[in-house]
């Protein structure tokens, strides 16, 4: 699933940012907790780990309830279902991730038309 196995004798430090992001994740797991919050889990991956990192989400929600806290779109649309909006520490909307939502959830991350 995380496909960090081959790495497992490598100093974390020396890991590429989608296998530092997945084993954050692992960890997390390895808590078996049931909430998870994940801060900006995609922060600097190029697509396809970013991709990984949705699939992976998207397979840990069906036993979690799993906060993302994050700036990037796309995760959004791929593995969310809802999204809480928050500025200057209100929260300001909260919406399912839907297609006819896009335009709602683009102008509130202030994404260009």
């Amino acid at each position: 699933m995380l496909n960090l196995y081959e790495w497992r004798e490598r100093h974390p430090n020396t890991l590429s940012g989608g296998q530092k992001q997945r084993l954050a994740i692992a960890v997390s797991v390895v808590c078996d907790k049931e909430i998870l919050i994940l801060d900006e889990p995609t922060s600097g991956l190029d697509y396809d780990s970013m991709k990984k990192v949705a699939d992976l989400l998207r397979e840990l929600s069906k036993d979690k309830l799993i906060f993302v806290v994050t700036h990037d779109y796309e995760l959004i649309c791929e593995v969310c279902t809802r999204m809480l909006h928050f500025e200057q520490g209100k929260l300001r909307l909260d919406i399912p991730v839907e297609p006819e939502q896009e335009e709602v959830i683009k102008r509130a991350m202030k994404i260009p038309r």
